[in-house]
């Protein structure tokens, strides 16, 4: 008994000592998610210290409209700690989560919680042009539940997800109700910490903790079963083949460039079907039941889903059973809103011969029409004419009111749309003729992570100027007013993917908004720029176009 109170007394004393040795986790978000995907999977990335001490690390996230957290595991990769979360519903508004890491000595540390908004993907890299995303259309996560049942998180698809593990420990693979695997120990309380760590495995052991005593086992009473009489009861049937599809957005309506999600994985008949699409437009996609794929030209597609299980034993036959989907995807041609502008001049000096031009507009325009002398000041009532330049021969009424009168144009944008400018016009104002002249202007371009990688631009009327990989360029050329272009074209192959931001930022002349991609794969955009995808293939290139204004 005395030398216990002298072991419980040393443990005491030195229970300070050995607190003070064992070190705090440091979690360094690298970098943090600031905004959480809704057609997308976000992916955090973390620096842990020391990390050779870390046996588990979670990310805890709950959906604003929820009290309750869930997890998935972070692993460690290249140093780096990383997870894959789950795309949020486009009803969550917020996603609110944090880090937590358990040493092996038990020393915990998580992050503050943090708050990100749901946004789309586009508008995620327009405010933080590197957030992370997972590159690839299945992740397989893993998702743990702060519910006694296996259920996915609210406010949370299930695109993606592979499995659930219940506050239980019970896991189940998604869609599922039930099913045993291993069993996890600790899941967050609903707005609080992980109550626990570690994964108890098939023999009872733990990471953290002794398994528990093996209870005594009584055999149990053997019956022996009824004899069997009569024929052999018939094999269980075998589920039907069905294909079936869903698309992100679900109306499979996008514009041109725009990426189209297609999950095939609603599909019955069994775990080893295949999966065959046909794109209708020349491509075809087979393996995988999810996929995400961007339509270069405008038009009405037919898109055909073809599901397969290659081996049907009702008879011992090797056959084959298929069934095929078909659903038209619809693909609009991206345009610029336009915004009227219009100027009136008098062609012959003390003549009613006036024109009406409509150059000024900026953005796409399919029909320009125009009331001439709305308020009939010239005695002539509301003259009506089309065309972006029209012209009308007053008679004589046009010297009333000092030539002042009040004119309408309405264009029609490409989804007809119409946007009408009033505004009050002299139309015996002689016109100032100036000389064709050119405007001076920039780009800023920028071939992200490609150091070593040649291309180039083709700006204004045909100039080419060299662009090195992997660092900011500065190009300043001559362009003109009105619709201008510029082409960009790798010259050396890349190894893998590559970003290219085009930025009309700091150019005086820029009509903000104009700026239209021709072809090629964009990635995000804002009034005055646009980031756009590169395959990385020698000789690949895309064509921008956007107004100049003086």
């Amino acid at each position: 008994m005395q030398r216990a109170i002298i072991f419980l007394g040393l443990l005491i004393a030195l229970a300070p000592v050995w607190a003070e040795s064992q070190p705090i986790p440091v979690i360094d978000l690298a970098p943090p998610i600031e905004c959480w995907y809704h057609s997308d999977f976000p992916m955090l990335k973390a620096r842990m210290d020391p990390s050779a001490e870390i046996v588990n690390s979670r990310l805890y996230f709950r959906c604003s409209l929820f009290q309750d957290y869930y997890f998935v595991d972070l692993e460690a990769e290249d140093g780096l700690f990383t997870a894959v979360a789950p795309q949020a519903e486009e009803s969550c508004p917020q996603v609110l989560y944090y880090v937590e890491a358990v040493t092996r000595d038990f020393t915990s540390a998580r992050t503050p919680e943090r708050v990100a908004d749901v946004t789309s993907t586009s508008e995620c890299r327009r405010r933080f042009p590197t957030a992370a995303l997972y590159p690839g259309n299945d992740p397989q996560i893993v998702v743990g539940s702060t519910v006694a049942g296996p259920e996915l998180a609210p406010g949370f698809k299930g695109i993606g997800v592979s499995a659930f593990v219940s506050a239980t420990g019970v896991m189940a693979g998604a869609g599922s109700s039930g099913g045993s695997g291993a069993l996890v120990a600790g899941v967050a309380a609903a707005g609080g910490a992980a109550a626990g760590v570690g994964v108890l495995v098939a023999n009872g052991g733990s990471n953290n903790t002794p398994p528990p005593p093996t209870p005594a086992v009584v055999p149990p009473t053997v019956v022996s079963p009824p004899a069997v009489t009569g024929p052999p009861p018939p094999p269980p049937p075998v589920a039907e083949v069905k294909a079936c599809v869903k698309f992100e957005p679900i109306n499979a309506q996008v514009d041109v460039n725009q990426p189209l999600t297609i999950d095939g994985r609603c599909s019955t008949g069994g775990s080893n079907l295949t999966y065959r699409y046909d794109l209708g437009d020349g491509r075809i996609k087979e393996g995988q039941p999810f996929i995400t794929i961007v339509y270069s030209n405008p038009g009405t597609y037919s898109l055909t889903l073809m599901v397969q299980r290659p081996e049907t034993s009702v008879t011992g036959a090797r056959l084959v059973d298929e069934d095929t989907i078909r659903r038209t995807v619809r693909v609009r041609e991206r345009f610029v809103t336009p915004v009227p502008a219009f100027d009136a001049y008098n062609l012959q000096p003390d003549s009613c011969s006036s024109e009406f031009n409509a150059s000024a507009t900026t953005g796409d325009v399919r029909e320009y029409l125009w009331d001439l002398d709305v308020n009939n000041d010239f005695g002539e009532g509301v003259i009506r004419a089309t065309g972006r330049v029209t012209r009308y021969e007053w008679d004589g009424g046009c010297f009333n009111n000092n030539g002042h009168a009040t004119v309408r144009l309405t264009v029609v944008g490409l989804d007809g749309v119409r946007k009408s400018l009033t505004k009050d016009v002299n139309v015996l104002r002689s016109r100032q003729l100036q000389p064709l002249s050119t405007l001076t202007t920039s780009l800023s371009t920028h071939l992200v992570a490609t150091e070593g990688a040649r291309a180039q631009v083709v700006l204004g009327r045909g100039q080419a100027q060299p662009v090195a990989g992997g660092s900011r360029s500065i190009h300043n050329y001559a362009g003109a007013a009105g619709r201008n272009t510029v082409e960009a074209v790798l010259m050396t192959p890349l190894p893998a993917p590559a970003l290219w931001r085009f930025d009309f930022s700091a150019s005086a002349h820029f009509v903000p908004g104009s700026l239209r991609l021709v072809n090629g794969i964009e990635v995000s955009r804002n009034d005055r720029s646009i980031v756009v995808r590169f395959s990385g293939r020698a000789g690949e290139r895309v064509r921008l176009d956007y107004e100049l204004a003086r």
